[in-house]
């Protein structure tokens, strides 16, 4: 991914609140071979860990089958969207588009492991599940149904070699462009919009 300096994000801890709150990804893996295979996964850090992502893929999918060993790349997305040159102070200039994303890199290893592969499924439902009373449980299928859907899925642990985040919101702009750009996300109808307006907010510097 480029990143001009400008935009570049260098602090860990970011990026990895970026994956936390943005979990869903488009995963890239490269074989030995130089094939590239693409699927989009939802992938966590697990509860207390930084240093490991987890994800899983369907059986079938043929990215599974040359996972093991493979190199990943999780890319992760968040609020993004159109931003007009008529919404600057200054000129002249030309339209852009804010987003944010942070690249996970490192190498990927398939979970054979029983035990190993039931707590990320069982992590992974959790992430997302609502808690409280009837809340879906892992643990409470039947046996015999639990095995046959675990036989129909891969299950990845890619170490964190490398956490790569850019965030392009308009640094490259004076501070009254900038200002004019996050009024204008507002004031949208696209709930993306309000979203980068937020982000924009929310990042030192910006506004």
């Amino acid at each position: 991914m480029y990143v001009p300096p400008k935009f570049a994000e260098p602090d860990n801890a970011v990026l990895r609140d970026f994956v936390d709150r943005h979990p869903f990804a488009v995963l890239l893996t490269q074989a030995a071979a130089g094939d590239t295979a693409v699927s989009h996964v939802p992938a966590i850090f697990p509860d207390g860990r930084t240093d490991i992502l987890h994800a899983h893929l369907a059986a079938a999918n043929p990215q599974a089958r040359n996972a093991d060993g493979a190199t990943a790349t999780a890319i992760f997305s968040g609020p993004h969207g159109y931003v007009s040159p008529t919404w600057y102070e200054t000129g002249p200039a030309v339209p852009t588009w804010n987003y944010a994303a942070v690249h996970v890199v490192g190498p990927v290893r398939v979970l054979t492991d029983e035990a190993d592969r039931r707590a990320v499924l069982r992590g992974l439902a959790q992430r997302f599940e609502t808690p409280g009373p009837g809340a879906w449980d892992f643990d409470a299928l039947p046996p015999e149904f639990r095995g046959g859907q675990m036989n129909a899925i891969v299950v990845l642990e890619i170490a964190v070699e490398r956490l790569i985040g850019k965030f392009k919101l308009s640094q490259n702009r004076p501070a009254e462009d900038r200002a004019g750009v996050v009024r204008h996300l507002e004031r949208s109808d696209r709930p993306d919009d309000r979203s980068l307006a937020a982000l924009m907010r929310s990042r030192p510097g910006i506004v």
